[in-house]
């Protein structure tokens, strides 16, 4: 490749208007590909092509961040979400950086390696295990040199802490987004 592209946060710090892609689920479940009442993203791994496709789009639209579809992508909710191809979470991880590079390479868009909540979180409170979940998804990331990392659609305060504090020992920026409501987090 040619020169180094702007990372997400030499992007912001010049005033860049910074566009991400999102959605992949809804979309996917349009055209067929997954079930959002699961909202995991194994078809990063079952259907490329289909995950590809929807990258190209995003960039075309303007993304500027492609993100990987790794939305729900732990091992406890691919087990409770009926996952019955046996598909893992690291497979999904790394087929889902695999696309959302090959992606933002055919433009000037940067790759977001995305962890959301987990089951656990609401199941144990133990902040060891969510922590290892963080790490294990963090790990799988690294390996495929993603540019920053986003803690994505959080409902529980604590836990999103949690995956920021894990993400950030990286030497990655780590960006993070709460969907709480007008009652606060969950």
């Amino acid at each position: 490749m040619g020169s180094k592209r702007k990372g997400i946060l030499e992007r912001l710090n010049a005033g860049e208007v910074v566009v991400g892609d999102g959605g992949y689920v809804l979309q996917l479940e349009r055209r067929g590909y997954v079930k959002a009442g699961h909202w995991t993203p194994e078809a990063a791994v079952e259907h490329p092509e289909a995950v590809r496709q929807l990258h190209r789009e995003f960039l075309r639209a303007g993304a500027n961040v492609i993100q990987t579809f790794t939305f729900y992508c732990s091992e406890d909710k691919l087990e409770i979400s009926g996952n019955v191809t046996n598909i893992t979470g690291a497979q999904i991880n790394e087929a889902a950086c695999d696309l959302a590079r090959e992606v933002a390479n055919e433009g000037d868009a940067l790759v977001a390696g995305g962890v959301s909540q987990t089951p656990c979180y609401v199941q144990s409170h133990s902040e060891t295990e969510v922590k290892t979940i963080f790490k294990k998804q963090m790990d799988d990331f690294l390996k495929k040199d993603i540019d920053f990392f986003i803690a994505e659609y959080f409902e529980h305060v604590e836990e999103a802490m949690w995956a920021v504090e894990v993400l950030k020992t990286s030497d990655k920026p780590v960006g993070a987004t709460l969907c709480i409501s007008p009652q606060g987090d969950m």
